[in-house]
């Protein structure tokens, strides 16, 4: 304790010009200003993307329009067409951007920004290397083609990140060395922590997301409520960086002048990959142009690709396939935004969490002091995260029998006990669990639970999922169609259809549409 004080004294001293409340305020102030160019760049890519996703949902809900007046089951419904069509919807819908690529970015570019105030030598060289850096990033974002609201993106989001920065770089200026390189030890402590939580939360099929959303979102009202943020907002702008391969609602048009029987074959193979061909005369995703030789698939009147008639017929899955990869641009775009989730954005969360302590401690500790401080508040915090977020992984993969979770009083049991379940594709009914959830249980545990059902081997299983298709929580909803495309249940299409078709969500109708076609289902049936 007493090594503790001496530290803290000599640390004291060293600050001793900014121990007076008027400086310990600057030296917050700083704290503070450190997120100013944070706030700049997301701010920036906020309005681009909303832009951006407004414009993509038009385009989407016209598809939908369309299709349903061909006579297909489209996704979207065209009856979301009040919410899907407005401003509010993209203005939300673009913090799916603003918190992957617009938080990477911004990070990026803040630690480019400020490590260059630092650098002594201010040749011309020096100081263009941010911008160098910026132009670079956006030459490797159009490599495969040129995109427009990416580049925008990836343009000026670090523009107005940069010259946010100025201020900041003054003030750092005047702040003692040991307050710098507190800040330096800070940012050294939290990246690899970042890191860590991005890259377990990041990963497909991730443990720690399903823990992470299961403790912290589906335990309490307000983690609910961004849950339902999430499903109702998301789908929109994921849909803009789908390839056209993976997007729903793809239209497609064949030539009028094609033979009939060729047409109609062609159209067939069109549907059963989920294509739907229509007569109309607005755009479509893909043109198809027939001859007794050759169908070449093109859009906007440019053949992209070409097949011989008998090898497309054998395997037109092969040649759409090739025909989405030659229209996809943003396979870097899409990296960029899986590692800014990754990194940028739980550093940019450590970032701001730091800023935010070094600003609170720094009113009664001198400013290298309330450094280090905040990053043991900012560490701790983490832990203390990552040990809630882990909890239901480490029951559900701790020692007790699977029997002993699922009839356990305690929810976080059973639920750790379901998710075991699933996992091992285990019957959870026969286990303890086939009176299902009591009443009152949490939506975690009666998510799993319907995820369960789709191993469990009881004759109502099926008839337990057909009612939970109609649930009144998206998650609970997605997952029974989810869990009846496990099982192959067939018999339940007719259900499955007809939920689907009555839908105005986007998440449930999308989930309807996939179990569908999972159970043998194509369009124009």
């Amino acid at each position: 304790m007493e090594t503790l004080k001496r530290a803290f004294r000599r640390e004291k001293d060293k600050d001793a010009p900014l121990s007076t409340p008027g400086h310990a305020k600057g030296s917050a102030g700083h704290a503070l200003s450190l997120l100013a160019p944070l706030c700049a760049g997301l701010a920036v890519c906020q309005a681009l993307a909303t832009v951006w996703v407004f414009r993509s949902n038009q385009e989407v809900l016209d598809k939908a329009v369309r299709a349903a007046a061909a006579g297909y089951l489209p996704v979207p419904s065209p009856d979301t067409l009040p919410s899907l069509a407005s401003f509010q919807t993209a203005l939300c819908g673009a913090c799916l951007f603003t918190l992957s690529a617009g938080a990477g970015l911004t990070v990026l570019f803040t630690l480019i920004g400020l490590g260059e105030a630092k650098v002594q030598d201010k040749g011309i060289l020096r100081r263009a290397a941010p911008y160098a850096t910026a132009l670079a990033l956006l030459v490797w974002v159009n490599v495969e083609g040129l995109v427009f609201w990416p580049s925008a993106i990836t343009l000026f989001v670090p523009l107005a990140t940069l010259a946010a920065c100025g201020n900041v770089r003054k003030e750092a200026l005047t702040l003692p060395k040991t307050a710098v390189n507190g800040m330096a030890i800070a940012l050294a402590l939290l990246l690899p922590v970042a890191f860590s939580y991005g890259w377990l939360v990041g990963k497909p099929d991730s443990r720690v997301f399903t823990s992470l959303r299961d403790s912290l979102l589906l335990s309490n009202p307000a983690g609910q409520q961004l849950n339902d943020f999430y499903y109702t907002y998301t789908l929109g702008p994921a849909e803009v960086l789908k390839s056209l391969a993976k997007r729903q609602g793809k239209t497609a048009r064949v030539e009028k002048d094609a033979e009939p029987d060729a047409a109609a074959k062609v159209k067939g193979a069109l549907l059963r990959h989920d294509y739907l061909p229509v007569e109309d005369k607005g755009p479509v995703d893909l043109e198809v142009r027939l001859s007794k030789a050759d169908v070449e698939l093109g859009w906007k009147g440019r053949a992209l690709v070409r097949a011989g008639t008998q090898e497309f017929f054998e395997s037109p899955g092969k040649f759409l396939e090739g025909y989405s990869k030659t229209r996809d641009r943003l396979g870097n775009f899409r990296a960029l935004v899986f590692w800014s989730i990754v990194l940028g954005l739980p550093l940019f969360a450590l970032i701001t969490a730091h800023a935010l302590a070094t600003a609170a401690v720094s009113r009664f500790a001198p400013p290298a002091i309330a450094a280090r401080g905040a990053v043991l508040l900012c560490l701790c915090a983490a832990l203390g995260l990552g040990a809630v977020a882990m909890e239901p992984a480490r029951i559900a993969q701790g020692g007790q029998p699977l029997r002993a979770l699922l009839t356990s009083d305690t929810a976080a049991e059973r639920t750790a006990g379901l998710r075991r379940a699933c996992q091992e594709r285990r019957d959870a009914c026969a286990e303890g669990y086939g009176e299902g959830p009591p009443a009152g249980a949490g939506l975690a545990e009666r998510y799993w639970h319907t995820q369960a059902l789709g191993f469990c081997r009881g004759a109502d299983a099926v008839q337990k999922l057909e009612g939970l298709l109609s649930d009144r929580q998206r998650n609970v909803a997605c997952m029974a169609f989810f869990a009846l495309g496990n099982r192959g249940a067939v018999e339940s299409l007719p259900k499955v259809l007809e939920i689907t078709e009555k839908s105005t969500d986007w998440y449930i109708r999308m989930y309807g549409y996939g179990t569908a076609r999972r159970l043998g289902w194509t369009q124009g049936e």
